[in-house]
């Protein structure tokens, strides 16, 4: 397992073997630009790029070396919540309101999603391989453990229909509030 020491005084810190041991992390491989995590549960590799200043850190004989103390402070937070995220995932609920407005499944691809918002044609789209998915008739539930790519994957979805502001009918992400427009200027 991998070893963090001070570059100062040489004390050894345990935390990223207990973390890692918890997480269920079986290898760890260092380049001066990205950090290579591999999950022991379903043997799946996960990258942490560089907002971790991983130039600020020596990696030799399975040992990490950190310059200053404050170097390794803010190793030790990022690299907790990385991991922490990475391994647990995101999740998304995407809610279609409108009379007539539904979401199905397809049964021809296991990824393929049919909207039916309003359009003469049903809308297919396609979700990428690290994506997984539920389908209510009117919810889409998305995880997967990329931040990124599911807030582009909703953001897709979310243009095929923007919430109309008068009617608030459309699709929209579950947690967001959306404020009503009145029809008239007079009226509150």
């Amino acid at each position: 397992m991998v070893k963090m020491f001070y570059k100062k005084n040489m004390r050894e810190t345990s935390f990223i073997n207990k973390l890692f041991s918890r997480e269920g992390v079986l290898n760890i491989f260092y380049n001066k630009y990205f950090l290579v995590l591999n999950n022991r549960l379903d043997n799946s590799f996960f990258l942490i790029f560089n907002d971790l200043n991983l130039n600020k850190i020596k990696y030799r004989n399975n040992y990490f070396y950190f310059y200053t103390n404050s170097n390794f402070k803010k190793f030790k937070i990022n690299i907790k919540k990385h991991i922490k995220n990475l391994l647990r995932g995101f999740c998304l609920i995407i809610d279609i309101i409108g009379l007539g407005y539904y979401i199905t499944k397809t049964n021809i691809q296991k990824n393929l999603i049919r909207l039916s918002v309003g359009h003469n044609h049903c809308i297919y789209y396609y979700l990428p391989k690290g994506v997984f998915f539920r389908t209510k008739r009117r919810q889409i539930f998305l995880f997967s453990f990329s931040y990124f790519l599911i807030k582009n994957i909703s953001v897709d979805i979310l243009n095929f229909r923007k919430l109309s502001v008068y009617k608030l009918k459309g699709i929209k992400l579950k947690d967001v509030l959306y404020k009503k427009k009145n029809w008239k200027k007079g009226v509150n």
